[in-house]
């Protein structure tokens, strides 16, 4: 997503000669390979977009993965980026030497930079956790980012690890399916109900007639993120979630993780 941006731009302020190496057969990086039940942004769809390709046709304020991959795809098509790509292409040796780059692919090619900027992605990386008996655990033990669609989840007991964003989508997306659901946590977590209503066809009619609206509503998600969740995460006490933190009591806490 960050190569593609880049190439963009690079192109747009005048530099032509960019290549894009991508190791898969199509572009989208971790909403191309995570398609786990449940799986969403947890940024609002109408900010979750650059700002020169905005999309009206979002059908709710936090997409589901399959449509946010499908605004990628397109994307690069609108935009012209797909002849700059070079599939099947994973890097994996970069050398500086003689003022230039030198770059080496899973394939063999060869090729040389003035410039190398890495744009891979890490989402999309399993980390198995090292829990004693897991090797002979007689069940199947999948990773969300390697999610096998042929688990008939509905006659399967299921155990899910963690409660992270998508642990959570996750477990959302299982309770009324599963068998049976347990949930292991190992620190607690805030866990809120998000809004997240469908837009009606009239709102994406207009959002797709009046463009300058995409710029606004994008505009004003990029400035309530930074004044409230960008600040809370450098500075604890500062923003609202901040004092948030800092003013809840331990109890409290734990009853909103549990």
């Amino acid at each position: 997503m960050s190569g593609l941006c880049m190439a963009h731009k690079l192109r747009e302020a005048g530099h032509g000669d960019v290549v894009i190496f991508e190791k898969a057969d199509e572009v989208g990086g971790t909403w191309r390979e995570n398609r786990y039940p449940g799986i969403t942004c947890d940024v609002p769809s109408r900010f979750y977009s650059y700002s020169f390709a905005p999309n009206p046709d979002w059908s709710m304020g936090f997409s589901p993965g399959a449509e946010i991959q499908d605004y990628f795809v397109r994307t690069t098509d609108q935009l012209g980026l797909r002849g700059l790509i070079r599939f099947g292409e994973e890097v994996t040796e970069a050398r500086w030497q003689d003022g230039r780059w030198r770059l080496r692919t899973a394939t063999g090619s060869e090729d040389e930079a003035d410039v190398l900027v890495t744009a891979a992605g890490i989402l999309h990386h399993p980390k198995i956790p090292d829990i004693p008996g897991l090797q002979t655990f007689a069940g199947r033990v999948v990773h969300s980012a390697r999610w096998d669609p042929s688990i008939d989840v509905e006659r399967c007991r299921v155990g899910v690890i963690g409660t992270g964003s998508t642990g959570v989508q996750l477990t959302t997306a299982l309770a009324g399916r599963a068998r049976h659901l347990t949930l292991f946590q190992r620190t607690p977590q805030w866990v809120l109900p998000v809004p997240n209503r469908r837009y009606p066809a009239s709102t994406r009619w207009v959002f797709r007639h009046i463009p300058p609206l995409n710029r606004l509503a994008h505009g004003f998600y990029q400035r309530l993120i930074e004044a409230i969740f960008a600040k809370a995460v450098v500075a604890p006490r500062l923003g609202a979630l901040g004092r948030l933190r800092a003013g809840a009591p331990e109890s409290a806490a734990g009853r909103a993780g549990s």
